[in-house]
């Protein structure tokens, strides 16, 4: 059951409390390991993103949690090259390689989801309040206005928590694969018209 002092509604501009949330819970992820301006950046392209999907748990106005998903992780990652290329510049080849390649990871996986989740994240305060659970009614009953039907996520091999949680929440586990060179990840997929 989510707190009565938590309210989830579709985000609009909050891109700035977003990205604080995912360097502070996703720190070891690659793309917290480009700071909090190039989240901040990414994040309010997906905002603007007609494709994408995105929802806010807030308690007192404050930003809580999130969740982010898309038609398109290409497209996002390839409007951000087109708006921030000059960023290349500073990256260093490892990171710079790491981005080409999370840019072209879905290319190589076969879901057969219409929707990727980007990320889901809930401050460690409102966790197992039924916060995280909210976010993606929210976002599943949106996704079945636009007639979707399947949904993916992807969660790193180490993220006990997370596996667990996508479990519990009746994500099927379709495959195993690498985005980076020893890191192994895994496909959830959810049918969207169990949760409306």
């Amino acid at each position: 059951m989510m707190s009565n002092t938590v309210s989830v509604q579709q985000a609009k501009n909050e891109w700035s409390e977003i990205a604080q949330l995912h360097k502070e819970y996703i720190p070891k992820g690659f793309l917290s390991s480009l700071g909090i301006k190039f989240l901040e950046r990414l994040y309010k392209i997906v905002l603007s993103e007609p494709n994408s999907f995105c929802f806010v748990a807030k308690s007192s106005d404050e930003v809580v949690g999130f969740v982010c998903a898309t038609r398109s992780i290409s497209n996002i990652y390839l409007k951000f090259i087109f708006r921030y290329w000059w960023l290349g510049f500073l990256m260093v080849p490892k990171f710079s390689w790491k981005f080409v390649e999370t840019l072209f990871y879905p290319a190589r996986k076969k879901n057969n989801s219409d929707v990727e989740i980007l990320s889901v994240v809930v401050s460690k305060e409102f966790q197992g309040k039924g916060v995280a659970e909210s976010l993606y009614q929210k976002l599943f009953r949106k996704l079945a206005q636009f007639n979707v039907d399947k949904v993916s996520v992807v969660v790193g091999e180490d993220l006990i928590s997370s596996h667990k949680f996508h479990q519990r929440m009746g994500g099927q586990m379709s495959q195993k694969f690498k985005i980076h060179q020893n890191e192994f990840s895994y496909i959830y997929i959810f049918d969207v018209k169990k949760y409306i």
